[in-house]
Order: structure tokens, then sequence, then C-alpha cells
């Protein structure tokens, strides 16, 4: 699973009544955050952002407090 350019560093699920938090960090400094794309049909990437937007109730974007990168979050019922 890659994510951008800076790679993945952490996959930390938290479950919290019913729910499930997943979180998902990497190393990206820029401090420029994530905006979804809207990828063509051949394009190799550039989903990852829409199917989290699909499949989870509720996600966003934080500064990481494990890596300072970007910490991609989402909540999914149980």
């Amino acid at each position: 699973m890659g994510h951008r350019d800076t790679g993945v560093e952490k996959l930390q699920p938290v479950e919290e009544a019913r729910r499930l938090r997943i979180e998902v960090h990497d190393h990206d400094y820029s401090g420029r955050g994530l905006t979804p794309r809207e990828p063509g049909p051949d394009d190799e990437g550039g989903r990852g952002l829409v199917l989290v937007g699909q499949l989870a109730d509720s996600w966003g974007v934080d500064r990481s407090r494990l890596t300072s990168g970007n910490a991609v979050w989402a909540t999914l019922s149980a």
C-alpha cells in the first residue's frame, strides 16, 4: 500500500464504542495536507482518499503526533 511519495509509517486501529477509527501516519513534512483528486480511468494512483470518503462514516487529515507528517483518520460503524 503506498501513500503519495512519503510512504506509510503507521496504521493504527482504535475501537471506540461500536465504531472503528483507523489512522494512517506518514512522513510528509511539507505541511500541504492532502486533497482528494479525481483520477482518470487510466491513472495508477489518486484513489485512496476517494475510497476513504466512500467507505467511512467520517474522515479527515490532521498533523500526526507520531511522525509530524500527515495523519489520515477515518471512522467506520462496527
